[in-house]
């Protein structure tokens, strides 16, 4: 499967749909990361401003270039 612009990727943009998580290719993170867009939002105590997150971790915002569905983990 080939890696797809980041620009492309799925994101939720209603305030009640739930994120859509994807393969991200994060050079900067040393690699692919399962993770997805999040709107801005306070949670926790803390505000978390919109951009794509670590799907495990949301506290950790990625910088991706590419990305691709999460079925190409299966």
């Amino acid at each position: 499967m080939t890696p797809r612009p980041i620009h492309t990727a799925p994101i939720a943009v209603g305030a009640h749909e739930e994120p859509i998580p994807v393969l991200l290719h994060c050079p900067d993170e040393g690699g692919w990361r399962r993770g997805a867009w999040l709107r801005s939002r306070y949670s926790n105590g803390v505000w978390c401003r919109q951009g794509w997150r670590l799907a495990d971790d949301q506290a950790v915002e990625l910088r991706p270039t590419q990305w691709l569905p999460s079925s190409a983990l299966k």
